[in-house]
């Protein structure tokens, strides 16, 4: 599969969720979980697109930029829904960060009504497994607050590792100081580890989840 024909993907499941992109008719769940994620946004995720919802006309705006992007093929923005009851859970980006390895670039949202119960541990495995076993990716990507610590916690439970750190080049909205943690996972570092599981559990599709202890979420995610 090429990096392009991700935009043609309608699902993509795990045990406990699915994600899929955003649609017209969402716009008033989305108002809905970004009004209430308001206060969870503001210390590291002042610069997301949820983060300055006030309106269902503003949701709807943004959804309307969401599937722009996904059309153009660089940017990816995924609900990521509970099976049960459809509740929207979390979000999920997917960037294309370099066409040529390929490599792509992740990041997430937990809504705070729905944190430490492991699904963006759940919904991050899903998408690695696909951009690494349909997409063919060599390499992805995952950029944090290196004072979020519940997010690169989740970024090392799911196989990334630490590959540098960029002191102090965020300014947060009380006007506070903070770097940024790199991570990275290779296609050979997630086939092996994907191994290891295997052996263990016996099951090459469902990698050992570890439930997140409270939410988590990227440093803003690019393109919103």
């Amino acid at each position: 599969m090429q990096i392009s024909h991700f935009s043609s993907l309608k699902r993509i499941e795990a045990e406990r969720i699915y994600l899929r992109k955003y649609g017209p008719s969402d716009s008033r769940l989305y108002y809905e979980v970004a009004l209430r994620n308001h206060g969870h946004l503001a210390r590291f995720e002042s610069g997301n697109a949820a983060f300055g919802i006030l309106s269902e006309d503003d949701a709807t705006r943004v959804l309307a930029t969401f599937e722009e992007q996904w059309i153009q093929g660089q940017s990816f923005y995924l609900g990521v829904f509970r099976r049960s009851d459809d509740a929207l859970v979390a979000q999920i980006y997917v960037g294309v960060s370099n066409e040529r390895l390929p490599g792509f670039v992740v990041g997430f949202f937990a809504d705070c009504e729905h944190q430490g119960q492991g699904f963006v541990s759940e919904a991050v495995q899903a998408v690695l497994r696909t951009l690494f076993r349909e997409l063919n990716a060599h390499r992805v990507s995952l950029w944090c607050s290196d004072l979020n610590e519940r997010c690169w916690r989740l970024a090392e439970r799911c196989g990334f590792l630490r590959e540098g750190h960029v002191r102090e080049d965020q300014r947060f909205p009380d006007g506070s100081l903070g770097g940024s943690f790199c991570y990275g996972c290779l296609q050979s570092e997630y086939d092996a580890g994907n191994e290891r599981t295997t052996g263990a559990a016996g099951n090459p599709d469902h990698r050992t989840l570890k439930t997140e202890k409270s939410s988590s979420s990227t440093r803003t995610q690019p393109g919103v």
